[in-house]
């Protein structure tokens, strides 16, 4: 190749000449036939020394719009640099300002566009960026600080190209977004947040690549110290997208009391906008108040705490199910019902089954309203379109995550070897209630897995429902051994050989799952929970007589397994020799057969729990709580450290 000569990366690298069919063409001929992103490598040369990007590698993307964000990019990083650079020329401690802490004072927020101004969709991803700030520096020393938290450029098209897919899938599932509508793919949102050069913007594009890739340590430093600073206060729609954003990030890094923490932040910035009675203004705002307000009520039933933002100071109208989307009109309400099971949970009055009741028949009313055959799994079976198929499995699993919180109370009482144990209609009701209401969750968690179990893996909003999942397949576990005790009345439906033979193949296929979305990663989220449903079961099989073991389920509390040194008498169930209530399970053609092939010799195909097995529980969802023999920090341990401060970098000495 001729001397001087100014060829494409891909050309660049193979040595070859570098020819363009028309000067107009956005592709030389070689990248074009081999359908890869022309990137000219001028844009690499000429970027900031200091920042030091990593040059892109040759790569098989036949996506086009991964070119133009790495021109994006490129340009960013040149920009970036050289505005501190005209800011080291007119202020002589630019050196000192460099090596303090970031952020020390308030950033300027006049280059963010507020959340009810309307925007022209044609100039968001103009590569021309006019950014007028009165403290440009600081803006461009948080995009700096992201910048360099950001991956190689092979790193980066990898994420984009094979990890990027649960972009899609929360847009239609959730409603949540970053971005604008328009932003249809993970790419074009990247691209338009190195546009835009907003710092928040980026945050949600360092976030999106934490989901990605399940680094949480990597990219969440440089977001909490620009999202959660003391004195940051906003009104902007992309500030409280990356708010949205870092909150199911530190759930996912099971940091689920920092995720509360951020949300009841959020929620209390969108007051101070006045947004929580204005969000109605425009149809961007209206989602983004939804998202806030839902999560904080998500992650505070999962974690048994009071929710912050009470409905009857909040606009809450929503539309008719024929004047919505099916997922919108169905989402919502089921987020004022989580704050209605959270307030039975929470009465300081006590648990009472009437409410629970009332709120149950309140979550069918609602879900009446849907289209017809809308949540019926042979219909969903049947459905072709993967989109709409998610967003029906999710609204199932939504449902029933509800309702099984909501009848657990009851659940653990009427199983509690401790307490007298009163066989009416309500403790009935309440234990069958809560054991289909899992089972349901578990069928569609697992319909949601195996749908695509490659995509799985690195689905985000599949693992961040795996908490659930987990809590669900306890509760199928715990009945288990409940149904080995002797007890003064059968109780025919959660005994049934039937019904116990079907829990134990769900609990080995979400063993499995569990597995397989931890990417062999024991300290992940599905790595957690794995391990904790693995350690339930191998106390069960192996524990001796006489002996107990504690065992901490994240988000759910603290399990104690304990065999008795005595065999009683008789218990429910059929039994064979020794005392033991065996359930013949048809399930062997699951993965899930290996849990307990690592406690055998022989191929599993029945779960033996003997009747001298027994649970006590200590959590959020026990009756008593008052009661309780365990200490309250028991209940996570392991998750949220208690030497982890808001604003600190994560890091592997967090439990990540």
């Amino acid at each position: 190749m001729r001397r001087g000569t100014h060829s494409c990366l891909a050309c660049r690298r193979r040595k070859v000449r570098c020819s363009f069919y028309s000067p107009h063409s956005n592709s030389c001929d070689n990248c074009a036939r081999r359908k890869t992103a022309c990137i000219p490598q001028g844009d690499i040369q000429h970027a900031p020394v200091s920042i030091s990007p990593t040059r892109l590698e040759a790569t098989t993307v036949s996506d086009q719009d991964l070119g133009l964000f790495f021109k994006a990019l490129h340009q960013l990083r040149r920009r970036v640099e050289d505005s501190l650079r005209a800011s080291a020329s007119s202020h002589a401690d630019i050196q000192r300002d460099l090596s303090e802490p970031l952020f020390v004072d308030a950033p300027s927020r006049s280059a963010i566009r507020p959340v009810d101004e309307t925007q022209n969709p044609e100039t968001h991803l103009s590569p021309q960026i006019h950014v007028e700030s009165l403290q440009p520096a600081k803006n461009f020393l948080a995009l700096y600080e992201m910048c360099s938290a950001l991956p190689s450029d092979s790193d980066i098209a990898g994420i984009l190209t094979t990890r990027s897919q649960w972009w899609v899938t929360w847009r239609k599932s959730f409603g949540l977004a970053w971005g604008e509508v328009e932003d249809s793919t993970l790419t074009q949102f990247a691209t338009r947040a190195l546009c835009m050069e907003n710092p928040s913007l980026l945050g949600s594009l360092l976030l999106c690549f934490a989901m990605s890739t399940g680094d949480y340590s990597r990219y969440l430093g440089p977001v909490e110290h620009w999202i959660l600073a003391d004195n940051f206060s906003t009104a902007h729609e992309y500030d409280f997208q990356c708010l949205m954003g870092l909150g199911l990030c530190l759930f996912s890094a099971l940091q689920p009391r920092r995720a509360w923490l951020v949300y009841r932040k959020a929620n209390a910035l969108l007051q101070l906008a006045g947004i929580h009675r204005s969000h109605q203004r425009s149809e961007s705002l209206d989602m983004i108040f939804w998202q806030l307000f839902g999560a904080d009520r998500w992650v505070s039933l999962l974690i048994g705490l009071p929710y912050s933002v009470a409905d009857h100071v909040c606009y809450l109208s929503i539309p008719p199910a024929n004047q919505s989307t099916p997922v919108i009109f169905h989402h919502r309400h089921m987020v004022l019902l989580t704050g209605q099971v959270i307030d039975c949970l929470q009465s300081p009055a006590g648990y009472s089954f009437s409410t629970v009741v009332s709120v149950d028949e309140e979550i069918d009313k609602v879900t009446t309203q849907l289209p017809l055959h809308y949540l019926s799994m042979p219909h969903i079976a049947a459905c072709l379109d993967a989109d709409e198929k998610s967003a029906r499995l999710y609204r199932i699993t939504e449902i029933f995550q509800l309702k099984t919180f909501l009848y657990l109370p009851l659940f653990l009482q009427q199983c509690d070897r401790h307490k007298e144990l009163i066989q009416n209609q309500n403790s009935r009701h309440g234990r069958n209630a809560c054991l289909s209401s899992a089972q349901s969750l578990l069928e569609g968690y697992l319909a949601l897995y195996d749908m695509q179990p490659n995509t799985a893996v690195v689905d985000n909003s599949i693992k961040l429902t795996s908490f659930t999942a987990l809590a669900a397949a306890v509760v199928l576990f715990l009945n288990l051994l409940a149904s080995a005790h002797p007890t003064t009345e059968p109780i025919a439906d959660p005994t049934s050989p039937l019904t116990l033979e079907t829990d134990t193949m769900l609990i080995n296929r979400t063993v499995a799952a569990f597995k397989a979305c931890s990417e062999g990663e024991p300290q992940s989220l599905c790595g957690q929970c794995y391990t904790a449903l693995k350690e339930l079961i191998s106390c069960s099989q192996i524990l001796g007589k006489g002996e107990s073991r504690k065992i901490t389920v994240p988000c759910f509390g603290l399990v104690e397994i304990t065999r008795e040194k005595h065999v009683p008498l008789h218990s429910l169930g059929t039994f064979e020799d020794g005392g033991v209530v065996q359930t013949d399970s048809m399930v062997n053609s699951t993965a899930a057969g290996f849990v307990f092939d690592e406690l055998h010799d022989e191929a599993f195909s029945s779960l033996t729990v003997t009747d001298d097995i027994f649970f006590a529980y200590h959590g959020p969802w026990e009756s008593h709580p008052q009661e309780s023999r365990w200490p309250s920090q028991s209940v996570e341990v392991g998750l949220d450290s208690p030497n982890v401060l808001l604003g600190q970098y994560l890091t592997s000495e967090f439990g990540l």
